[in-house]
């Protein structure tokens, strides 16, 4: 079972590395759109790719991870 979480875990990691790079090529696209509109719009979308996968990560390490840490 602890092979299990840690193979769950080292995947959604991966996905947010993943998220990550998404993000900051969304980032970059975003700055060259004319109009500052556009810009906001793709910079929420790059926040967006890189917070989503992050949080749900760690709410999966918290629920894997937190009962083994508390007793």
């Amino acid at each position: 079972m602890e092979l299990l979480c840690r193979i769950v875990l080292a995947l959604l990691w991966l996905g947010t590395l993943v998220g990550a790079a998404v993000g900051v090529s969304f980032l970059v696209m975003a700055l060259g759109a004319s109009g500052a509109p556009a810009q906001a719009a793709g910079a929420g979308l790059a926040c967006a790719c890189v917070v989503i996968p992050y949080v749900v990560t760690r709410a999966v390490e918290g629920i894997l991870v937190g009962p083994k840490q508390r007793g």
